[in-house]
C-alpha cells in the first residue's frame, strides 16, 4: 500500500484551477440555500450593528496612541477616570461588549495591569486610581 509517487501542492493546485475552470461560476441564491457554499466575492453589511466602537474584552479604555513606548520594563500609569490624578492620560474601566468612550479606540486587558494606585486621602469609599500598562496596544 502507500502512494507511487507524491505530487506537490503547486502542481495539485495548478490541476484544481483548470479541471474545475469555468464550471464553478458565481450563481446568485436565497441566504437558505446558501449553507455549505464559498462566497464569491466579499459581503459587506450596509451599516455597523451595534452603531457604536464597543470593548472586545473587560480591561480599561485608552487612547492606544497614548501606550507607545509601555512594556514589561517600562510601564506607564493612566488615570482612572474621575479620579485625582489630572495629568496623566485617561483609562476607563470597560466591559466585554460595552461602548468605547469618546476617545478611546483600544482596551487593556486586565493581565496587562501592574498594581493599581489608590488616591490619597479621601473619605469616600478607597477605589483605584491609576494603573500601570505594561503593553502597547494596537489601535482599534
Amino acid at each position: 500500500m502507500g502512494f507511487a509517487q507524491l505530487t506537490s501542492v503547486a502542481d495539485v493546485i495548478t490541476w484544481v484551477d483548470r479541471a474545475f475552470a469555468g464550471h464553478l461560476g458565481p450563481e446568485r441564491l436565497p441566504i437558505a440555500r446558501a449553507a455549505g457554499r464559498v462566497l464569491a466575492s466579499e459581503a459587506k453589511a450596509r451599516t455597523d450593528a451595534p452603531p457604536f466602537d464597543r470593548a472586545v474584552a473587560d480591561g480599561y479604555a485608552v487612547d492606544a496612541e497614548a501606550t507607545l513606548g509601555a512594556s514589561i520594563y517600562n510601564p506607564l500609569t493612566f488615570r482612572i477616570s474621575g479620579s485625582w490624578l489630572s495629568t496623566l492620560p485617561s483609562a476607563t474601566a470597560v466591559a466585554c461588549g460595552s461602548p468605547l468612550p469618546t476617545g478611546a479606540n483600544a482596551v487593556v486587558l486586565r493581565d496587562l495591569l501592574q498594581g493599581m494606585r489608590k488616591p490619597p486621602s479621601s473619605s469616600g469609599p478607597a477605589r483605584a486610581a491609576a494603573a500601570r500598562v505594561r503593553a502597547r496596544m494596537p489601535r482599534g
